[in-house]
C-alpha cells in the first residue's frame, strides 16, 4: 500500500533527523511498539510474494 510506504518514509526521516522513537509515538499519540510495528509493515511491503508451498495445486494426470 502506498500509504504505508509514506507513513514508513515519515518515521525514518523523523529518526534520521534525531527524533527517538518515543517521541514519534507521543505525538502520533501511540505506543513506541505501533511506531516500529508501522516502520516494519512499509519495508516488508517490498518483499516479493512467497512461493507456496506443498505439491502442485492440481492433481497430475494419469
Amino acid at each position: 500500500m502506498e500509504l504505508s510506504r509514506i507513513r514508513r518514509a515519515a518515521i525514518v526521516e523523523a529518526q534520521g533527523s534525531g527524533m527517538l522513537q518515543d517521541d514519534i509515538a507521543r505525538y502520533l499519540g501511540i505506543t513506541p511498539g505501533r511506531v516500529s510495528q508501522m516502520k516494519k509493515t512499509g519495508a516488508g511491503e517490498r518483499k516479493a510474494p512467497a512461493e507456496p508451498t506443498g505439491g502442485p495445486a492440481v492433481p497430475p494426470d494419469r
